[in-house]
């Protein structure tokens, strides 16, 4: 214990006190700070108005919206819009509360559903609400639409009473009953970008400096004094801490200019950051985080010791970055379609769930034995593979030789365990 305390102090200030490490964190800090900082500067800001959709003949059958659920509430209106948005007889359900029981309940595959009220109000009601919700714009330009229609039928109307029938309003209301997709949007590509850039960095960090020292010939000394257990133990823990410690001063950073301009940001975005960062939500991103980073770490620190030169070290760790890409890649998929059945298996998969789990959490209702079971596994991997990248450390201190892959070196030390 006191080796690996000794180890892990060395490492760490050696560390931080890098002045690449201090110059990225400062223009980090500041880069977060400036951002956050930006409603100060700029009070108001207007966003572009989007395209809607257009209904040239509401009489005609027009847009279908797949996967929806309706009520209507006034059964005239109701044979006025379904036309035009041929609707399905079983889409529609006699009352508001049935149609909220057939949203949650998955069998029925529905994205979201509509409760018309009026021909100028309705409800949009989400499940689980993702990213896009074009729906919504659609189903306001078929109620205009539809309004226009039905005043157009007098065919008695004076030019106030037509200008009147282009600025019709319809008012929508919002209901999530599960999760909120949208308003998590920016915590999770946030939180997607942080952990990319902690593991690739620091673990690309991690194994030059293993290599360096074996290239060095600085292992052989440490070894002869060290248990090699100690040692990359004492480097992990380390490299760990470091990469957690820039983490704060960059958020610190982002913090202090949120809290100055707080009174500047518009009500909507501050509903969303408030939405954004549940408890639940922060335990599930901290957790898979730091047990996915420690279990990278070990990847990392383990192919840095089997090679002999550094310049070696990026072909090395190699294998080790396309799967955690791939985990970053379903990640993406995870924003547009958190229940895909690529997106489930990938935050199962230990080698992707720590990035692809905290994705999908945010954004769809996910059974508890799921985030059970993936954490589970995320666990026991990050034991087993710490145990074999000990044993590669070992193993590759004292090898000179050519390097040795990765999947190699798991083989070769599973195999000395069986004899």
């Amino acid at each position: 214990m006191k080796d690996l305390l000794i180890v892990f102090r060395f490492e760490l200030f050696n560390q931080l006190r890098k002045k690449s490490v201090i110059i990225t964190t400062s223009i980090l800090a500041l880069i977060l700070f400036g951002i956050t900082s930006i409603p100060t500067v700029i009070k108001f800001f207007e966003n572009g108005k989007t395209e809607e959709p257009i209904v040239e003949n509401p009489e005609e059958p027009g847009i279908k919206i797949e996967k929806t659920a309706y009520y209507f509430v006034n059964k005239i209106d109701a044979e006025k819009v379904k036309t035009v948005l041929a609707i399905d007889e079983k889409d529609i359900y006699d009352s508001e509360e049935t149609l909220k029981e057939n949203i949650v309940n998955k069998d029925n595959d529905y994205r979201i559903g509509f409760v018309i009220q009026s021909l100028t109000e309705y409800k949009t009601i989400f499940n689980d609400r993702g990213l896009s919700a074009y729906e919504s714009t659609i189903i306001n330009e078929v109620l205009r639409q539809v309004n226009i229609a039905d005043k157009l039928s007098d065919y008695e109307l004076t030019y106030q009473e037509y200008q009147e029938l282009q600025n019709v309003t319809i008012n929508e209301t919002q209901e999530v009953l599960g999760k909120d997709g949208m308003s998590n949007m920016f915590m999770t590509y946030f939180m997607i970008i942080v952990i990319y850039m902690i593991i690739t960095l620091y673990g690309s960090a991690t194994s030059t400096n293993i290599a360096r020292e074996k290239d060095s010939r600085t292992m052989e000394l440490l070894i002869t004094s060290v248990k090699p257990s100690s040692l990359i133990l004492g480097k992990v823990a380390a490299m760990g801490l470091a990469a957690i410690l820039q983490l704060s001063v960059v958020i610190l950073g982002g913090v202090i200019g949120f809290i100055l301009s707080r009174n500047n940001y518009p009500e909507m975005l501050m509903m969303v950051v408030k939405s954004s960062l549940t408890l639940d939500t922060l335990l599930v991103y901290i957790v898979y985080f730091i047990i996915g980073y420690v279990l990278y770490l070990f990847l990392y620190a383990s192919m840095g010791s089997v090679v002999s030169k550094v310049e070696d070290v990026s072909s090395a760790i190699g294998p080790i970055m396309f799967v955690f890409m791939i985990g970053y890649f379903i990640s993406f998929v995870a924003m547009q379609s958190p229940d895909n059945i690529v997106v489930k298996i990938g935050s199962w998969v230990p080698f992707s769930s720590l990035i692809v789990m905290p994705t999908r959490y945010p954004l769809t209702t996910i059974p508890l034995i799921e985030i059970l079971f993936s954490l589970g596994l995320l666990i026991l991997s990050t034991v087993f593979f710490a145990y074999i990248s000990i044993k590669i450390y070992r193993m590759g201190s004292l090898n000179y030789g050519n390097k040795i892959s990765f999947f190699k070196a798991v083989k070769m030390v599973l195999t000395k365990e069986k004899k």
